[in-house]
């Protein structure tokens, strides 16, 4: 894998002011005339509705597709979804929105690559206004499905503007059979909350993986909060966002790895569950000074490291892994060592200091052999490492995963 592909993950995306949640109801102007601002509408889809050219307000029917509605939404609208199928409506593979269908309208966007190669340019569902969507029912009952098709290039929901807000809690969805279930596509200030990612070769993702310095873009901004990604090929969580935050998410079953969080960042990554892994539970790429914000989160039987740190700066470096639990990891024989629930790989040419007290390793006595899990000594490698592991929890550190219905 290059390391040269992280080496300009601080993109600077310009100063931007962002105004999330669309417009202000009743907001008055104080100033010249009183002149009342428009207040955000609401529009609705539903599985009893049907795709015309007036669908979706209220006192209208409702629309047979997610993306008929976002075509008759405005800029700070909320989209209401109710239970049932959205995307392949009729599981024959294919999604064709000819006629009455109701199935979605798939359209070309701009690419996700990851590791320098094209992925998916495809979107089942492209949001390319700033508005909020949600289901009525939850999760469990709103499902969108690509069709089986994450061998052809498709992206189920892609969020192409600023200011996107899909899903909260108990107001998500599921989405399934693509080849990326959500992509932040660049954008910044993106919301996405309460949602299962399930059968995609990558789960929710935040901008692209650069192949060089001057190749990719990141997002900005982006809050992924109370989402679950059930297995997935390769990512669960693929973060690559300067000032992302990851909150309360859960991934399981990934193949590489349940999170992966890159490059010289300000982001905060906190009380998320990593388990039962084919890989690692958390990836953490630092490229610079600044790490990632990483605490509270749990990392419990995965197949390679619970939490791996690669670093590639030039600048002296210095972060904190604090207050996780950290067990049941590094079970392939394989590198990293045997049972290493912290690997920490200096590849850069900087010094590096990680903080890595406070973390439960699987026994009272702190990190070490089977049951607990190891850190240090054959768990890092590569260039000047100084890591601190003088104090340790004696208990486990419990992380709820995220209630998702």
């Amino acid at each position: 894998m290059s390391i040269s592909i992280f080496s300009r993950l601080s993109l600077a995306h310009g100063t931007r002011i962002l105004v999330i949640g669309g417009a202000i109801a009743g907001l008055v102007l104080l100033t010249g005339p009183q002149q009342a601002q428009a207040v955000s509408a609401k529009l609705y889809a539903a599985n009893d509705g049907i795709d015309n050219t007036d669908c979706g307000p209220e006192g209208k029917l409702p629309c047979r597709s997610i993306s008929r509605a976002i075509a008759h939404a405005s800029a700070g609208d909320k989209i209401i979804v109710g239970p049932g199928m959205y995307g392949d409506i009729n599981r024959d593979g294919t999604v064709n929105p000819s006629g009455d269908s109701g199935e979605e309208a798939p359209v070309t966007v701009a690419e996700f690559s990851f590791l320098g190669s094209a992925v998916a340019n495809l979107a089942l569902i492209n949001i390319n206004k700033p508005v909020t969507i949600v289901s009525r029912a939850g999760a469990g009952a709103t499902v969108i499905d690509a069709g089986g098709q994450f061998q052809q290039n498709y992206i189920a929901v892609n969020a192409a503007v600023d200011g996107v807000v899909f899903g909260k809690k108990g107001k998500g969805f599921t989405i399934r059979n693509a080849t990326v279930g959500l992509y932040v596509n660049n954008v910044a200030g993106v919301a996405v909350g309460g949602s299962i990612v399930d059968t995609c070769y990558f789960g929710f993702v935040a901008g692209s993986v650069p192949s060089s310095p001057e190749a990719g873009m990141m997002a900005l901004g982006t809050v992924l909060k109370g989402n679950v990604a059930e297995p997935n090929s390769i990512l669960g969580f693929g973060v690559f966002d300067e000032s992302a935050v990851v909150s309360g998410n859960l991934a399981k079953g990934s193949l590489m790895s349940g999170f992966m969080v890159a490059g010289s960042s300000s982001a905060v990554v906190t009380k998320n569950l990593a388990i039962d892994g084919l890989g690692y539970g958390f990836q953490l790429w630092v490229t610079g000074a600044a790490a990632p914000t990483f605490g509270k989160n749990a990392a419990i039987g995965n197949t390679d490291a619970g939490i791996f740190v690669i670093l590639a700066g030039t600048v002296a470096t210095s972060m904190t892994v604090k207050g996780n639990s950290l067990y049941g990891n590094g079970k392939r024989p394989q590198y990293p060592p045997l049972n290493c629930g912290l690997v920490v790989q200096n590849v850069g040419t900087q010094t590096v200091t990680v903080n890595a007290d406070g973390n439960y390793w699987g026994a009272a006595s702190g990190p070490g052999s089977d049951p607990a899990d190891a850190a240090g000594g054959g768990c890092t490698a590569g260039g000047p490492v100084t890591l601190n592991l003088a104090e340790w929890a004696s208990k486990e550190i419990k992380v709820a995963p995220p209630v998702v219905k």
